[in-house]
């Protein structure tokens, strides 16, 4: 039996950073991985940032069928791992959800920082940052 790592990427609304995320590590690895991803100030239901539907369209992934998600004690319980994207989304899973706190980790030491509100140019950098830190995290060549 094959077992496959349940990740959860938490960022803010889940329209940007963790939609981003989730989708660039199925496209790496389909394989050993379980994705999802959430926001800890989730709109649910919302759709990717227009930018952030681009840049992915420029990589051959297809986000437009994405929803943003609202983290909840549920989401929680069913994943292994849980990858924010900053300490604010850290520190809010701590205090909201102490239980899962050996679960918990961030995607980089110093964060990956919010693009909202950017230009196109703010999220085709973070998504390249996102990329690098996922292959780096995960250890994928």
């Amino acid at each position: 039996m094959i077992f496959m790592r349940k990740i959860l990427f938490i960022c803010t609304a889940n329209t940007c950073r963790s939609a981003m995320a989730e989708a660039i590590l199925k496209d790496l690895d389909k394989n050993n991985f379980n994705v999802k991803s959430a926001g800890i100030y989730a709109n649910p239901g919302s759709s990717s940032n227009n930018h952030t539907v681009k840049v992915m369209r420029e990589k051959d992934i297809d986000i437009t069928k994405h929803k943003s998600t609202q983290v909840n004690e549920e989401i929680l319980e069913g994943v292994d791992e849980v990858i924010c994207m900053e300490d604010v989304h850290l520190n809010f899973l701590k205090t909201q959800y102490p239980k899962f706190e050996d679960k918990y980790f961030l995607i980089k030491p110093e964060g990956i920082r919010d693009p909202f509100g950017g230009s196109y140019d703010d999220y085709k950098k973070t998504s390249e940052i996102l990329e690098k830190s996922i292959k780096t995290y995960f250890k994928i060549s």
